[in-house]
């Protein structure tokens, strides 16, 4: 591997990427890449697509978590980012100082949360106008349609989904 032209080795490890949005989980891609070895580890930091994604949802209470996001951003560098919100991650306001700091980077937004919380980031979105690039949000929630049909020309696409049991 180590003879092939960087732009190849990137090309190999943004194919091995999940489908979904990447978490910040040691035995997942891109995090396990740089576990492998030293070629692997130093291919995944100088590929900042590769931390494009992120998946934050409920994870076991663990130290430095906000740091890890806020670090996964940096290795994107300039590019556009998504971030995939699901399930009761709690939106204390170190989640929403890192949604908030992603505003002006984050070109797509997936909230799978109850209603409550997608209510909550509607309106910080709508107060804040660092989110000029944000092109698709996702709700699984119907609850507060017409809100989100307010908002206006940040929001360019929209999809609804029916949220059973939201609350």
């Amino acid at each position: 591997m180590a003879r092939l032209p960087l732009e190849l080795q990137s090309d190999i490890f943004l194919r091995c990427m999940p489908l979904s949005h990447p978490t910040p989980e040691p035995h997942d891609a891109p995090m396990l890449f740089l576990a492998v070895s030293r070629l692997w580890r130093d291919i995944a930091l100088a590929t900042p697509k590769l931390w494009t994604g992120l998946l934050m949802e409920p994870l076991p209470c663990r130290m430095g978590f906000s740091t890890l996001c806020e670090l996964w951003v940096k290795r994107a560098q300039v590019l556009p980012l998504s971030l995939t919100l699901r399930g009761s991650l709690d939106l204390e306001p170190p989640v929403r100082n890192f949604l908030a700091e992603c505003g002006p980077r984050l070109q797509r937004l997936v909230v799978e949360m109850g209603r409550t919380h997608v209510d909550s980031i509607t309106r910080q979105i709508r107060l804040n106008a660092s989110f000029s690039r944000l092109e698709m949000r996702r709700r699984r929630n119907t609850c507060a349609v017409p809100k989100l049909k307010q908002q206006g020309p940040v929001l360019h696409t929209s999809a609804y989904y029916v949220c059973y049991g939201c609350p």
